[in-house]
């Protein structure tokens, strides 16, 4: 498979939504008004605690986090080793001091530990806006926010701002055999400079047991339920610009 190497606007300077798949959940994307936001970022060869075992990428990484311009904020969907890096994390912090990390409740430890200081955790249907200033935008502050939407006032309009929502999905987690579920998973959106992007990380739209061979999960005498959370975010969140969506077989 041919793995084509992304190209970053060297700016903030964009007109239209951007959005770059860099390899299973990794999107970087670059929002009208300067926001940069990287989400579940692993520029590892392996998603493993081990360098020389573990899973192991089939394709090249297209990038390295160096070529990456600019990262506002990195949003993490849960902390399987796909999907919450250790060598990625601590790369970021290295090159973009200034970023700030989300990630679901009961992250914060982990990134404690990591010495990462920027850093909210956030649960399900809560929300955080962040400011950049607009005298020097890698500036930033970062508060809490109603659940109901919320408009910026025009007198900010020269500022880069962002919400970002915590919203359920359908998943599980775990970094050993002795922690799963100990730290709550998430799907998550981002809205700035008029956009709106869902970011899906790894969720799945309903629970199927295991059936025979050559049987049609969907055949009218099956009638598993689906997952209630994406009418729900799409009623109470939605309409989004943007949606980064999973496709294949997740818990």
């Amino acid at each position: 498979m041919n793995v084509r190497r992304p190209s970053f606007l060297s700016t903030r300077e964009t007109p239209v939504l951007r959005a770059t798949w860099l390899g299973h959940a990794c999107y970087y994307v670059e929002f009208p008004g300067g926001l940069r936001v990287l989400f579940d970022p692993v520029f590892t060869e392996r998603c493993s605690p081990f360098s020389f075992m573990g899973p192991k990428r089939y394709t090249e990484m297209p990038c390295q986090i160096k070529d990456i311009p600019i990262i506002d904020a990195v949003i993490i969907s849960h902390n399987h080793y796909d999907h919450l890096s250790h060598p990625t994390i601590m790369e970021i912090q290295h090159r973009h001091p200034n970023a700030h990390f989300f990630a679901p409740l009961g992250n914060k430890p982990w990134f404690d530990k990591c010495g990462v200081k920027n850093m909210t955790e956030l649960d399900w249907w809560t929300s955080r806006t962040l400011s950049l200033s607009k005298d020097s935008r890698n500036q930033k502050k970062e508060h809490e926010t109603s659940e109901d939407a919320v408009r910026m006032s025009d007198d900010r309009a020269a500022d880069i701002v962002a919400r970002i929502d915590c919203l359920p999905c359908q998943h599980t987690s775990a970094r050993t055999p002795f922690d799963k579920s100990h730290t709550l998973w998430a799907s998550w959106s981002v809205e700035s400079g008029g956009k709106k992007v869902y970011f899906g990380g790894d969720t799945g739209y309903r629970t199927v047991p295991e059936l025979p061979e050559g049987e049609d999960d969907y055949d009218e005498k099956y009638k598993f339920p689906h997952c209630p959370a994406f009418k729900e975010i799409g009623d109470l969140r939605g309409p989004f610009d943007l949606g980064l969506i999973p496709i294949g077989p997740c818990l």
